[in-house]
C-alpha cells in the first residue's frame, strides 16, 4: 500500500533530480537571457562538454547548459 503524503512529497523537483550537476543560478537579467536560449560568456571552472544545470534565484531549473571554453551554449530550455 502507498503512503499517505502530498504529492510534492512523492515527486522529485526537477533541480533536485540534478543536483550531482554543477549548478549556476542566474539573477533577473541572466534568467532572460536564458530563457530565449543565448549563449553566456564568462570565466568557467568547469572543463569543456561539462553539463551545468542552470536556476534561478528561487532555484528553479531552467535549462541544461555545456561548457564549451569561456562560454555555455544551452543544450536544453525547459522555461
Amino acid at each position: 500500500a502507498a503512503k499517505e503524503g502530498s504529492l510534492d512529497d512523492l515527486v522529485m523537483r526537477p533541480s533536485e533530480a540534478l543536483s550531482l550537476m554543477a549548478e549556476l543560478r542566474v539573477d533577473d537579467a541572466g534568467e532572460f537571457r536564458v530563457r530565449n536560449g543565448s549563449r553566456l560568456v564568462g570565466q568557467f571552472l568547469d572543463p569543456d562538454g561539462s553539463l551545468i544545470r542552470v536556476v534561478n534565484r528561487r532555484g528553479d531549473l531552467l535549462a541544461v547548459y555545456r561548457s564549451d571554453g569561456n562560454e555555455l551554449v544551452p543544450e536544453v530550455v525547459l522555461q
